[in-house]
């Protein structure tokens, strides 16, 4: 009788030993990085906030805060063009905020953007091809303030690792003014449109609205990128309608 029971056990062992190792559980921010399926603003867990603060390096001596470090929530993200998708979110500390990109890697990948002012924060983000040829797309990051937007580029720079350089900054991306009921003319703000024309020259289409609906007046500015900054250098010829959909399908974006 215990010979059997000792046979039936040494044969199931045998049988589990032959199952495939099951597979670990993925971590929040593995389905984070997983749930970027396009560019744009990106909301964060609770779990992958928490997380991305553990992955951080820990703060220098002198800059240790008494109150818990913050991720805010609202993250931009960028979707995977090859190399993982990557996630830019603002940390929180008594010495101030500070933006750092996140990318899927052992370890995960981390670079600082950037210090942030006082009041911005992320809501939006694009990748485009500032620079031509074939390398990695600059980053844009848009960060919102009291007055509307602005569009901050970033360059990827590869021989360094996992790092990037300022490429320049496109001021007044969008802007948000309060209207007058009584004046329905009077300028309600603008957004931005971008499409690159041609290595180093981004055109900037400006629509602005009108209060009482409608566009007021459009414009389209050239701006060339010239060692990481961008310069307004004149403008450019109007598309033929303007019509978001149809702008959209002619690359502006």
């Amino acid at each position: 009788m215990k010979l059997a029971a000792s046979l039936v056990l040494a044969f199931a062992l045998a049988a589990r030993a032959d199952e495939p190792a099951p597979l670990p559980e993925p971590n929040a921010l593995d389905l984070l990085f997983a749930s970027v399926t396009k560019d744009g603003a990106q909301e964060l867990s609770e779990a992958a906030r928490k997380q991305l603060i553990k992955v951080l390096p820990a703060q220098g001596r002198g800059q240790q805060c008494e109150k818990p470090a913050e991720v805010q929530e609202t993250a931009a993200a960028i979707k995977d063009r090859g190399d993982g998708a990557l996630v830019v979110a603002i940390l929180s500390t008594c010495n101030g905020e500070v933006a750092y990109a996140f990318a899927p890697g052992t370890p995960v990948r981390i670079a600082k953007l950037f210090d942030v002012d006082e009041g911005r924060r992320l809501v939006d983000a694009l990748s485009m091809n500032l620079r031509g040829g074939t390398g990695a797309e600059e980053l844009g990051v848009v960060l919102s303030h009291a007055q509307g937007s602005e569009l901050r580029f970033f360059a990827r720079r590869a021989e360094r690792g996992f790092a990037f350089a300022a490429a320049g900054t496109l001021p007044g991306f969008s802007s948000t003014q309060q209207c007058d009921e009584s004046d329905k003319d009077h300028l309600a703000g603008w957004q931005s449109l971008l499409r690159v024309q041609e290595v180093r020259s981004l055109y900037r289409l400006r629509l602005d609205a009108r209060c009482g609906g409608g566009l007021a007046s459009v414009r389209c500015e050239v701006w060339h990128l010239d060692q990481g900054q961008l310069e307004k250098r004149g403008v450019c010829a109007l598309p033929a309608t303007f019509e978001t959909e149809e702008l959209r399908k002619a690359g502006w974006r």
